[in-house]
């Protein structure tokens, strides 16, 4: 009898093992699930078992939604209208030039920021000096070059930029939050970046810092073409008042036109992935639909525009500066077949 309790407590050890190695193991356990730590940029990325998350810093949060399957995971941010990848290799995750590592609880929130440092976190102060110098409402808004488009505005409290730019290896974007140099408003930094207001044409000229990775393809000026999400009164906004289709789904498909191909496909929710070649350039990378509803996307300074009598699909400027900086891609592509 006792060697029959012996052999059965020797079973269960054994299938409580293979358990525990087949949890470990399996498929579906989630890898990003938990914080992760970039002390070189002084940020963090925190995923949620309900597929929502955080990038946070010091002077704030960025909430982005995410999916993932095998060592990737898709980031999408609805606020700032941008998608990335990251790939988790070696228990480090890396996603553009940044890498972080897994820890028990993220470091980098702003509970955590000293008081000292306080002061170099955005915080509209219009009512505390009256003095519009010292303000930085200025910096907010959408600018945009031969290679792509930047945008600043402020979220949780804090001022954050975004850039997309096209180079020779596709579409490429940045992100972050920023601090405001103590001695100089028109000044503005991250861990890569130098941000540069020139007053007298509203333009930002964007230098990387001395130790910043290889990021020379967003470097340049920026030029002013409007507020955050829209256009200049004085420039006319993009006629948003059109009938949408019945669902995201009529979006999908391959469009061709006199200034190159666009393919449209399946993405998260309320967005489509894209390809859009043209003679002059290319960009990918992931759309999502505006607040017009699913007949408009939105992405920097274009419209996007679904035209439901002939299925064709309009890429068009929010401002006339808007269609000058991307005329290779503005015009109308048809569906084909």
């Amino acid at each position: 009898m006792k060697a029959k309790v012996l052999k059965l407590c020797s079973l269960l050890m054994a299938l409580l093992v293979m358990t525990s190695l087949l949890a470990a193991c399996g498929g579906d356990e989630n890898p990003f699930l938990g914080d992760w730590d970039d002390d070189a940029g002084e940020q963090s990325l925190i995923f949620l078992e309900d597929g929502t998350g955080a990038q946070t810093s010091y002077y704030g949060a960025i909430e982005f939604t995410y999916t993932w399957e095998g060592d990737t995971v898709t980031i999408t941010s609805e606020e700032l209208g941008i998608s990335a990848e990251a790939t988790l290799e070696d228990n480090v995750l890396y996603m553009d030039y940044s890498s972080f590592v897994k820890v028990d609880q993220a470091a980098y929130v702003p509970e955590n920021l000293d008081e000292d440092d306080s002061e170099e976190g955005y915080e509209d102060d219009s009512e505390d000096t009256g003095d519009s110098d010292t303000e930085l409402d200025f910096w907010l808004g959408e600018y945009a070059n031969d290679n792509g488009t930047l945008t600043i505005d402020v979220s949780s409290g804090m001022l954050y930029y975004a850039m997309g730019v096209s180079t020779e290896d596709g579409f490429s974007t940045a992100s972050g939050t920023l601090t405001e140099d103590s001695s100089d408003p028109y000044v503005l930094e991250e861990s890569d970046f130098i941000f540069s207001y020139d007053t007298s044409d509203d333009s930002i000229e964007v230098s990387l810092q001395d130790d910043a990775g290889d990021y020379e393809h967003y470097t340049g000026w920026y030029y002013y073409v409007g507020p955050v999400g829209g256009s200049d009164s004085s420039e006319g906004d993009a006629t948003l008042d059109v009938e949408a289709p019945d669902s995201i789904e009529a979006w999908y498909g391959e469009y061709a036109g006199d200034a190159g191909t666009l393919t449209i496909t399946e993405s998260w929710e309320d967005m489509v992935d894209f390809e859009l070649v043209t003679n002059d350039g290319w960009m990918s990378g992931t759309w999502m639909v505006s607040d017009a509803g699913l007949g408009v996307i939105e992405s920097g300074e274009l419209y996007i525009i679904y035209n439901v009598e002939d299925g064709s699909i309009e890429i068009t400027g929010k401002t006339e500066a808007a269609n000058e900086n991307n005329a290779s891609y503005i015009g109308v592509y048809y569906p084909v077949g």
